[in-house]
Formats: structure tokens, C-alpha cells, sequence
């Protein structure tokens, strides 16, 4: 459908010699319609480009009449800025689109915006100004470390030492054959280089109490009393997951926004690392062995988060420490989990473990957590025969598909390799995502 014009479209359907039918479609009667403002906070200094995307916006009667109007003030369709970029004014008018670079606005002189033509006026589309816009600029200080101590050993840069010397004599070790001699050793080692670190941290709803999801299974949570300051016997460990998964780390966490503050539900991305690497399996190769689908989501509520249920289980988890990783809610209360890749650049190899693709892996999955419906358990398909796998292998990952059957788990970006974490923003892009190694 074109932009205003002087006729409506139409198109001619024709049956050789028997029936005609000629249809239109025209725009030129139809009221304005917003239906989405991106962004829709606005800064008060002005200067800002804000799109609103809608229909009706234009026909050829209000091409000198359209106006925008935001809570009192009115911008005619040819106000356009006549000189540099921060001038505010109309800088795109079309029948389905508006681009509008903002005036200056009063903290509280904004709450709505609206399209006038001469069809109509338009829904009040409900905009705000950000009062962060009026804060002074942030200026960081020196770090200041608040606590000590927390995690298996204080000095990472040795740990991390460390864990390189233990792996390079593990792959020396393999290619001489003398695999076996040093395993029970380089196990133990291993499960101290990865047993302690935080990975992934959240504010509490009440915007105090600061979340960290540890590489041993434990939630610790501690409560600040200032920007720089924090109560030490506030300090808590949590240990639901560990408990119930001794072997898994507590990756990603969230809570729900849209859960009352006073009973809120925290979900966890949880998944062994390096899992059949401690069990001595360095390395899968061609179609031998087995490797279940060990990765969860889960949710954790009620006092001190003792309360468990699984959300979503059969997710991969690699060879190595790709995994699923951070997770995030939009708006909407819909969840994101960010799902590692099982290899380096899609094709196996030892160097992580020697897994294939699944159908899941290298992507941001978008998982519609509040369908009553929503499949708890994944299944997966052969990808040819679309015959159910009775049990799902990720030695095979890269035979399957997911079933057909799956509702509210979605792809919503994929080829991304071990995406670790993402972020919900609000200026129109719905994630910004933070990939090691793309």
C-alpha cells in the first residue's frame, strides 16, 4: 500500500473468460493509529529522535493540517529543523511513520503523545521523561573491594595459571598415551580451578540485596547499605541447587518483574561444567558413547529460595564451559536464556570436548514462561524421519531437530557461538547481546 496519494489502490482478479473481480484498499479515510514509540522515555534536555510507527498518519487532506501533539505542545507536520543536528522538530512524515527530534520537556510535563489529521486524532500513546536524563554524568571511582574470601581460593590470576598448566599437561598427556596415568590428579585440580567463581549477578527486587550465581551450585546473596558499602552479616548461601544438582553450577539468574516484590521468583540457568571431562571423557568422537541433555532452567521461590521447580529441562550443555548461560525478561515478562555453542566455529573438535550442534546450541532462546502450556520437558526429532528420539544423545545432536510438539520455546537469534550473556534496552533494539568469541 502506498504513501498519501490522490486514489487508493486496487487490484484487477481476472478467470480467462468468465468472472472479474477488482478490489481496492485506500488508506485515505482511515483516523491515526500509534502503535509503538521507540524509545518511549524521553530525554528532557531535548535532542532526541523518537519514531512512532502507526497508519493514518497522512492522506492528501492533511498534508498542511497534521499535527503531533504531546501533552499541550503541538508540532505541525512541517515544522522541520532548519539548521544543526540537535534542532528540534519533524524530520520524517509519512503515511505509516513519523521521526520527531524532541524539544525540551519538563520532568513532568509528559505523559502521553498523539497524531492529529483531519480523519481524526489518534490513541494517547503513553511516553515519560527519564528522570536519569536530569542526573549528573556517573563518575567512577577507584575500585573498593567489600568483601574477601567468598569463593575457593582469593588469588584468580594463580587459579587461572594454574588451570592452563593442568591443561596443557593433559593434552601432552594425550597425545603421548599416558592419558589415564595423571586423571585422578588432574580431576581434583580441576574441580578447585572451577569450583568458586561467581558468574552471573542480579539486584533484588528491593534494589539492595545483590544475587550472585557461584560455579559450585550456590546463590549468595549480601545487602548494601550504600553505593560503596555493605552489611557483612548480611551475607547469605543458598544452596537449593546444589543440593538437588551436586554437579551443577548456577550460571544465569533473573528474577521476574512482574512478580510482587514481597514473594519474587528468581530463575536459574544450571548445568554441570566440564561434566564428562571429570568423568575422564575428554573427547567424544564419531557416534560412540552417550551425553544426555543436562541443562535447566528452574525457578526458585519462597523462603530463602528453598522452593524448587523445574521450568524447562533437556537444554545442551557442552563438552566444556558452553553452556546455557545468562538469562533476562523483557517487558512483556517473557524469558531469554543465552545458549553457548558445543563447538568453536561448527564443526567438532577436541579442543571442547568433541560435541556436535543441536538444534538449541549457538543462539538466544526466548521462552514463553507464563503459557500454562509451555513444554517443561524438551523432546527432540530425527531431523530426516521426524520419528521421536526415545533417548535424546548430543553425540548425535547435530541429527535433530526440535519436536514438533514444543510450545512456548522459541529461537529468537541463533549463530552466535557461546553467547554468555544479553540485556533487555530501551531504544528500540529488544536485546543487546554480549557474545565471547563472535
Amino acid at each position: 500500500v502506498g504513501e498519501a496519494g490522490s486514489s487508493p489502490d486496487g487490484v484487477r482478479l481476472e478467470v480467462k473468460g468468465k468472472n472479474r473481480w477488482y478490489m481496492t484498499h485506500g488508506q485515505l479515510d482511515w483516523p491515526p493509529f500509534i502503535n509503538k514509540v521507540t524509545p518511549d522515555v524521553m530525554s528532557p534536555n531535548g535532542g532526541q529522535e523518537m519514531i512512532i510507527h502507526g497508519v493514518g498518519f497522512l492522506n492528501p487532506k492533511s498534508l498542511k493540517t497534521a499535527k503531533l501533539l504531546l501533552s499541550g505542545r503541538m508540532v505541525k507536520r512541517d515544522e522541520v529543523p532548519d539548521g544543526g543536528r540537535a534542532e528540534a522538530g519533524v524530520l520524517e512524515w509519512s503515511g505509516t511513520q513519523i521521526t520527531y527530534r524532541t524539544h525540551q520537556i519538563d520532568e513532568t510535563g509528559l505523559s502521553h503523545l498523539q497524531v492529529e489529521t483531519s480523519s481524526g486524532i489518534s490513541n494517547a500513546y503513553p511516553v515519560k521523561v527519564s528522570a536519569a536524563g536530569q542526573m549528573d554524568d556517573i563518575k567512577y571511582k577507584s575500585p573498593k573491594t567489600l568483601l574477601r574470601g567468598l569463593f575457593s581460593f582469593v588469588d584468580r590470576h594463580a587459579a587461572q595459571q594454574e588451570e592452563s598448566r593442568i591443561l596443557d599437561r593433559l593434552f601432552d598427556e594425550e597425545r603421548s598415551g599416558g592419558e589415564q596415568n595423571t586423571r585422578a590428579e588432574w580431576q581434583k585440580k580441576r574441580d578447585a580451578v572451577v569450583g568458586g567463581f561467581g558468574l552471573r549477578g542480579a539486584w533484588g527486587p528491593d534494589a539492595k540485596t545483590f544475587y550472585v550465581g557461584t560455579a559450585d551450585g550456590n546463590l549468595m546473596s549480601v545487602r548494601f547499605t550504600a553505593n560503596d558499602e555493605i552489611d557483612p552479616q548480611s551475607l547469605k548461601f543458598h544452596d537449593t541447587i546444589k543440593k538437588q544438582y551436586p554437579d551443577h553450577s548456577l550460571i544465569g539468574i533473573a528474577f521476574d518483574p512482574l512478580r510482587d516484590p514481597s514473594d519474587p521468583h528468581l530463575y536459574v540457568s544450571h548445568a554441570p561444567i566440564y561434566y564428562w571431562w571429570r568423568k575422564g571423557i575428554t573427547c567424544f568422537e564419531g557416534e560412540n558413547g552417550y551425553a544426555a541433555f543436562m541443562a535447566k532452567i528452574s525457578r526458585l521461590t519462597g523462603p530463602d529460595f528453598s522452593v524448587l521447580e523445574t521450568v524447562v529441562e533437556g537444554l545442551p550443555n557442552g563438552n566444556s564451559d558452553h553452556n546455557v548461560n545468562g538469562i533476562y525478561f523483557d517487558n512483556d515478562g517473557s524469558l531469554y536464556a543465552c545458549s553457548g555453542s558445543a563447538t568453536n566455529a561448527g564443526w567438532p573438535n577436541c579442543m571442547l570436548g568433541g560435541l556436535p550442534e543441536s538444534p538449541l546450541t549457538g543462539a538466544l532462546l526466548k521462552i514463553d514462561v507464563r503459557n500454562p502450556k509451555l513444554t517443561n520437558k524438551i523432546e527432540y526429532v530425527y531431523y530426516k524421519t521426524r520419528e521421536l528420539v526415545e533417548k535424546p544423545n548430543q553425540v548425535e545432536g547435530d541429527r535433530y531437530d526440535l519436536a514438533d510438539s514444543a510450545v512456548g520455546i522459541f529461537i529468537w537469534a541463533s549463530g552466535l557461538r557461546n553467547i554468555y550473556d544479553a540485556t533487555y534496552t530501551t531504544k528500540g533494539a529488544p536485546v543487546a547481546s554480549r557474545c565471547v568469541g563472535t
